[in-house]
């Protein structure tokens, strides 16, 4: 039935919530056909035929007062009353089991963006992010306050994917797992500090804790992207392992080198690690020496490496069943008011007695 329901909201755009309902539809042909079995049973017979034996002295006795009314209806006219009757019941009972099944019909299709990326942040929060050497509206501020500033317009912008936070210092610590609560992700991402935990730099343990987080899964290939300001000079993991790591995990690594000292000549930075992590993931190395740069790098990282180009069709739902039961109570009421008014109404005789009444006084 699911799939007999299937084909006909794909091909007309109608369908209902709970199909196996419809069944109802067929209980007054059972009602009646368990009825007319009772009613061939002989010993209901007989004690039919009893009864009607009984009753025929009384019947005698009314005849002639039933006979003067019976001439006047017109048996055909009974009849075609009677058949209106059984077919209006019928669709009323048609309409209140339909609007019990929750009928709906399929609205113009609307595309929407697939939340097609699941993201990972990964903020350095070594000592060297404390410097404060980077110009931003008039002041200097540290390297982490314009990560801070950058990032949190980063994350108002990917309001359709799931953002996790981790921070890496000695080690790396999971700040916020994946969510789409962007207010939460944002204040976790605010808390953090410098020195909160070591002042070293371990981007091995970073990629090596994404790859973790994201063991067996089965969504499209998750992205992470990692901000430092220095070497790997600290962590748990080798940096070839690293690099074997990127390779089997089947993470989009990201790398963004911010601040400072990068092109003097004086490199502290290991390029040739961070450049093998993200090309073995199919990913990209970018270097922002100012706040400028780097927010114009999450920017390019926004329209384009990250961009959701898959998109869903949606067609909302609109139920109609509150039309199809207002349509039953109409039928009913059709069908019920003509034998409610004559009881409402007073008898003839009544109105008669009240009119002499009102002629004596």
């Amino acid at each position: 039935m699911n799939t007999q329901m299937e084909r006909l909201i794909s091909a007309y755009g109608i369908g209902v919530d709970l199909p196996w309902i419809l069944v109802l539809c067929l209980l007054p042909l059972v009602i009646i056909a368990l009825f007319r079995v009772s009613n061939n049973n002989p010993n209901n017979n007989a004690a039919a035929d009893a009864d009607n034996r009984s009753s025929n002295a009384i019947r005698a006795a009314h005849y002639q007062h039933f006979t003067y009314k019976n001439e006047e209806r017109s048996l055909h006219e009974a009849g075609d009353f009677a058949l209106l009757t059984k077919v209006l019941l019928w669709l009323a009972w048609l309409l209140f089991v339909v609007s019990l099944s929750r009928p709906f019909f399929l609205g113009e299709a609307i595309q929407q963006p697939l939340p097609t990326r699941d993201i990972m942040l990964a903020v350095d929060l070594s000592e060297s992010m404390a410097n404060n050497d980077m110009q931003i509206d008039g002041r200097y501020q540290s390297r982490l306050d314009i990560a801070k500033r950058v990032l949190n317009d980063f994350i108002d912008t990917r309001s359709n994917d799931r953002l996790g936070l981790i921070y890496f210092a000695d080690t790396a610590y999971l700040a916020s797992p994946l969510t789409t609560d962007k207010e939460t992700l944002s204040f976790l991402l605010d808390q953090g500090e410098v020195g909160l935990i070591g002042d070293a730099t371990s981007i091995t343990d970073a990629v090596g804790l994404t790859t973790r987080l994201f063991t067996d899964y089965q969504g499209e290939q998750p992205v992470l992207i990692v901000l430092t300001d220095g070497d790997n000079t600290s962590g748990n993991i080798d940096k070839s392992d690293t690099v074997d790591l990127a390779l089997s995990a089947n993470i989009q690594i990201f790398s963004i080198v911010f601040g400072l000292g990068y092109d003097d000549g004086n490199n502290e930075i290991d390029f040739s690690f961070l450049e093998a992590i993200t090309q073995s993931s199919n990913g990209e190395l970018y270097f922002a020496k100012d706040a400028q740069a780097l927010a114009q790098v999450y920017e390019q990282l926004n329209e384009q490496a990250l961009n959701p180009s898959a998109m869903t069709t949606f067609s909302p739902k609109y139920y109609i069943h509150f039309y199809s039961m207002l349509a039953c109570l109409m039928l009913l009421s059709f069908l019920l008011l003509p034998r409610l008014l004559p009881r409402l109404s007073p008898p003839l005789s009544d109105k008669k007695s009240n009119e002499e009444l009102e002629r004596v006084s």
